[in-house]
């Protein structure tokens, strides 16, 4: 009955606490976390006590300097989240973030990242305004490893978000950045061998929207002639 597992786990929490005082940290812990296997497996996802017990072991591990073990009980949460409210909840969106900043730099955050891109743009050809700073550092991370044809999707939302959206973020009025996605960009392309006929079209499309959005005399633009020239 609930009430029953309510008292033991009100038990358990006092005898934590004794454990705790005395600094026997490794039987707080055993403690801590057989309480929150037995709730887990017990209640469903979303319970009032269920949520608690797990907040109270995360702060144990955060006092207790246990990164990894917070990283793996993110991780568990993250499954339990997404195998009952489904990938793009905002509670799995909210996980996954989490996640992908305990994680950094670490190669799995990424992949974090990845999968936030995939929640929140969902197939969209131009970058929806809240998934703009994921795409930007799932992109610029890859391009840190080399991973030239891993980075090409994110790339080409950076560049045809700046081609339909120049106004959406302030980030695609600033000439530095725009003229790092296009250099980056056509870098990929060119790795992946793509054909001379798209990377002509991508910088002729480049040229007439830096024009547009900086004006005819920018540096920008100027570069964009001279590589469109070449």
């Amino acid at each position: 009955p609930k009430e029953h597992t309510d008292k033991a786990v009100d038990l358990a929490e006092r005898l934590s606490q004794c454990y705790h005082y005395r600094r026997r940290f490794p039987r707080e812990e055993g403690i801590r976390v057989r309480v929150y296997r037995a709730v887990r497996a017990a209640r469903p996802v979303g319970d009032k006590l269920r949520e608690t017990i797990k907040d109270q072991l995360i702060s144990f591990f955060e006092g207790s300097s246990q990164p990894d073990k917070i990283i793996d009980t993110y991780q568990e949460l993250l499954d339990d989240y997404t195998k009952h409210y489904g990938p793009e909840h905002p509670n799995v969106i909210k996980t996954l973030f989490t996640l992908a900043e305990l994680t950094r730099p670490r190669p799995v955050f990424v992949e974090y990242y990845q999968r936030i891109v995939l929640a929140l743009n969902k197939h969209s050809s131009d970058i929806k305004p809240e998934a703009l700073e994921p795409v930007i550092i799932v992109a610029t991370e890859l391009w840190a490893q080399a991973r030239y044809t891993d980075a090409v999707p994110y790339f080409t939302l950076l560049f045809t978000t700046f081609l339909n959206q120049p106004k959406q973020s302030p980030k695609f009025q600033d000439d530095t950045f725009v003229q790092s996605v296009f250099d980056r960009y056509t870098h990929c392309l060119r790795n992946n061998r793509t054909e001379f006929a798209f990377v002509h079209k991508v910088t002729t499309e480049f040229y007439n929207k830096v024009k547009t959005v900086f004006g005819a005399t920018a540096t920008i633009t100027i570069q964009a002639t001279l590589t469109l020239a070449k």
